[in-house]
């Protein structure tokens, strides 16, 4: 008998994570809906690429794999802020909440220098930011980028690749 009541316990308590795991939030509550947004073109929105057999493709393929970093980067703060946010403060913010990078146009141009070895640039592109609330904003971004030969692969590799920093690096037209 004593087995039983533990059983069934342990299938009661395995029900009830389950269930809690089902998306409910606190108080009964699906979580904190966010406004629907005006559809948008989406350009780099997934990372694909790597590193690759000239300084320009290799630049190519990182701008649009960083923009899809800090995409992604964004897509986690938003999930965290639904679930865990007063609902009428993220509304109150949403026209301040990123929610998607896309870029518009590169005009970067790079330097090789170190004998051909390394390609430099400060570069400069501009991106659409669509806010949350559906409004978007185009800037104009200027980050340092250094790529460098790799003599074993000949391959041109980034150095200190990262996501886009865009509230940082980004302008208001």
């Amino acid at each position: 008998m004593k087995r039983f009541a533990l059983v069934a316990a342990l299938v009661l308590a395995v029900s009830v994570t389950l269930a809690a795991c089902g998306g409910a939030v606190a108080g009964g509550g699906s979580g904190n809906p966010l406004p629907t947004t005006r559809p948008a073109e989406d350009v780099g929105g997934a990372a694909s690429s790597a590193a690759r057999d000239s300084y320009q493709a290799t630049w190519d393929s990182y701008l649009r794999d960083s923009i899809a970093a800090a995409n992604d980067l964004q897509r986690v703060k938003l999930s965290m802020l639904q679930r865990y946010e007063k609902p009428t403060i993220t509304v109150q913010n949403t026209g301040g909440l990123m929610k998607s990078l896309e870029l518009v146009e590169d005009r970067t141009k790079f330097n090789l220098v170190n004998q051909e070895t390394t390609a430099a640039s400060i570069t400069e592109f501009d991106i659409k930011v669509t806010f949350v609330n559906g409004d978007t904003d185009t800037r104009t971004c200027s980050v340092q980028v250094g790529i460098e030969l790799n003599p074993d692969d000949k391959l041109w590799y980034v150095l200190n690749p990262a996501a886009l920093n865009w509230d940082t690096v980004c302008r208001t037209n």
